[in-house]
């Protein structure tokens, strides 16, 4: 069982005021920064689509950008582009995000365009109709790629008829059925003012910030009325798609912890460790000392109460059954065999410096703190990532890979020249 952290005692940081409507705003000031990233975060994703609405949240995101009551989507490119910055949105499992990064003096200029966005979209009909054609190649630019299908696969496999487990832009089949009137019921019900966060970080004044956001989305109304479903119950199994293709596709995947749970670190040192860089076990295993691929990497995806764990890799296909019978030894020699302190000291490193990297960019900033606020409801201090992630011992990581790669149900998916029988018997 994943054992909740207790908030520890507030440390100084980004200042965040909760307006009267319920919108949460989060600043941050940097002197030194001469740009500011803005960012409007909703509880907004795919986990909120209920059935028959595959794809819908992925769908409306691109739906805000081609118009408003005041302005067509040409005029509000050109706006947009006004500024000199970059405006886009991305939406996730659990969000999604409209954000804009500027220069500092035109930060006032993307709030009241994101406000814009999102306030007085227009949605019409035709619209829909021509972006649907757009959201349609991308899926199947998706579906097409091997890297990422064998990665919807591994979706599929554990997490099964759970919005988890299923494509963030839907399938074809999904979004060629998606109404214009399930987009409006959507963003109706999700894109309230109480289930939304307004991030802001770089060089501006926080007063000047809170300000211009009350201006902006004060008048905001509404109450979130839609709540995500029953929570994931993984499944497991091996899935194969044979293609022609010059490479076979493997990844390997597992349920892991999600956020705010004491187990995270550990986990995230564990993936760090064992494909998380060219030090890392499957980088020289796989690639130095058996040249199997090019492309071999590990990755820890948490959200809320849940979370997974997996390894990808690209091999020569008549390294396949090799490369996963080397793979999963080395699931077993974490869990069982002794860590060097040195390869233990590199991951913590590289994640700490991932940490610390990341405050050198506007967008990471702001990313972290409307992130973080929305799902845990507060802003976790760099520092205190780092002393947790430094706090984070040998024995916790075997722990994780006993917990993550010992307890199941363990997924493989494969895409390429590799037969089920393979790569289930290994």
């Amino acid at each position: 069982m994943q054992e909740t952290l207790r908030d520890p005692p507030r440390a100084a940081g980004p200042r965040v005021e909760v307006l009267p409507n319920g919108l949460r705003v989060a600043v941050e000031r940097v002197h030194h920064a001469r740009s500011v990233a803005v960012g409007v975060w909703l509880g907004a994703g795919s986990l909120y689509e209920r059935p028959g609405e595959a794809g819908a949240a992925h769908f409306l995101e691109h739906m805000l950008f081609k118009g408003t009551i005041r302005r067509s989507g040409r005029a509000l490119a050109d706006l947009m582009d006004a500024t000199g910055g970059e405006f886009n949105a991305v939406t996730g499992r659990e969000t999604t995000c409209y954000y804009g990064w500027v220069l500092a003096d035109q930060w006032p200029r993307a709030v009241s365009i994101l406000a814009e966005l999102l306030l007085e979209s227009r949605i019409d009909a035709a619209a829909v109709e021509q972006e649907r054609l757009v959201i349609l190649e991308e899926i199947r630019g998706e579906e097409e790629a091997p890297e990422s299908r064998a990665l919807m696969d591994l979706d599929r496999l554990l997490w099964g008829r759970h919005p988890y487990g299923r494509p963030i832009a839907g399938t074809v089949r999904s979004a060629s059925r998606l109404t214009r009137e399930q987009l409006l019921r959507l963003k109706e019900e999700l894109y309230t003012p109480d289930n939304a966060v307004v991030s802001l970080a770089g060089n501006v004044d926080p007063d000047a910030a809170v300000e211009a956001v009350r201006a902006a989305f004060g008048g905001w109304t509404g109450r979130r009325a839609r709540r995500p479903g029953r929570p994931p119950r993984p499944v497991g199994g091996v899935g194969v798609r044979r293609r022609r293709l010059d490479q076979a596709h493997l990844v390997f995947g597992s349920p892991g912890p999600g956020l705010g749970t004491r187990e995270l670190y550990p986990a995230l040192v564990l993936s760090t460790l064992l494909g998380g860089g060219q030090s890392s076990r499957l980088f020289q295993r796989i690639r130095e000392d058996e040249a199997l691929a090019y492309t071999v990497y590990s990755f820890h995806e948490a959200y809320r109460g849940s979370g997974a764990a997996g390894v990808y890799a690209a091999v020569r296909p008549d390294g396949a059954v090799r490369a996963a019978s080397l793979i999963r030894a080395e699931f077993e020699r974490l869990a069982q065999g002794p860590i060097d302190p040195g390869e233990l000291e590199r991951a913590r490193m590289q994640l700490k410096s991932s940490v610390v990297f990341g405050l050198e960019s506007m967008v990471e900033r702001m990313n972290r703190m409307g992130e973080q606020l929305l799902l845990l409801g507060r802003v976790t201090d760099p520092e205190e990532l780092i002393a947790r992630i430094d706090a984070v011992t040998a024995e916790d990581v075997q722990a994780a890979a006993r917990a993550i790669w010992g307890a199941g149900p363990l997924v493989t998916a494969a895409v390429g020249p590799v037969s089920r029988p393979d790569i289930a018997g290994v």
